[in-house]
């Protein structure tokens, strides 16, 4: 995607690593050896789950984010980056099997349709191992849409100011959004559609694919959902192929 190409320099600052989430996925994902971080941006939640018995492998389509990835943490053992399409994993990792997957980010909603999200968890479960965990984050959409929410908090700091707006095209479930990057010497603009994904519709399709819901959290500190939530964090379990 061009937009985060051009921010790809400016994405730390915009998205620092959240200890949270960390401790969340260590705990989440106990014991997985062979991680899939789907979506992986700038690779900082790959490197920060590696560990000397664990690989970790970071997936994602935007060139641009994956050279800072790469050029961060692709030297150190256990760890590497793909280029690659969540509708297409299975092409992609041909001989890989993983233990433990996260989305996180808002990601899947990039995915503009449920024919494409489901494609992405059809994907998800022929690349990962049975009893493996999958842990996805996303806005909660359930609120967006009920709330009639425009717009998400703005990001600032000392040097950038990253403003996020949302749009809905009528009773559509596709929302425009719409951000600028404010720095100091450029403003960047960008308009992505995104799919409005709620909760019930997100665990309907995950089952229909052979995951099972463990938990849905509002945040990384794993309290609890309600439809007010300004995220909505899944755990899923893969099912064996003889509980499908």
């Amino acid at each position: 995607m061009l937009f985060y190409k051009d921010i790809s320099i400016y994405y730390e600052k915009i998205f620092p690593l959240n200890p949270a989430a960390v401790e969340f996925l260590e705990e989440e994902l106990d014991g997985k050896k062979k991680i899939l971080d789907l979506a992986c941006g700038d690779g900082k939640y790959s490197d920060s789950l590696l560990t000397p018995d664990r690989s970790v492998t970071g997936v994602d389509l935007d060139k641009g984010m994956l050279e800072e990835a790469e050029k961060k943490y692709d030297q150190k053992n256990n760890i590497k980056f793909v280029y690659g399409d969540m509708l297409e994993l299975s092409s992609v990792f041909k001989r890989d099997k993983f233990d433990g997957v996260f989305c996180i980010g808002n990601s899947l909603v990039h995915l503009t349709s449920p024919d494409k999200i489901k494609k992405a968890l059809t994907e998800l479960n022929l690349v990962m191992e049975d009893g493996g965990r999958l842990v996805i984050q996303i806005i909660n959409y359930d609120r967006i849409l009920n709330d009639d929410i425009n717009f998400l908090p703005t990001i600032k700091n000392e040097d950038t100011e990253f403003i996020r707006n949302y749009h809905r095209y009528g009773n559509s479930r596709i929302i425009d959004f719409h951000t600028i990057l404010k720095t100091a010497d450029k403003e960047i603009e960008s308009h992505q559609e995104l799919y409005s994904l709620t909760k019930d519709e997100l665990v309907f399709l995950a089952e229909k694919e052979g995951f099972a819901l463990e938990n849905v959290y509002s945040s990384f500190k794993k309290e609890e959902w309600n439809n007010k939530s300004l995220q909505s964090i899944f755990v899923f379990k893969k099912n064996r192929n003889n509980e499908l």
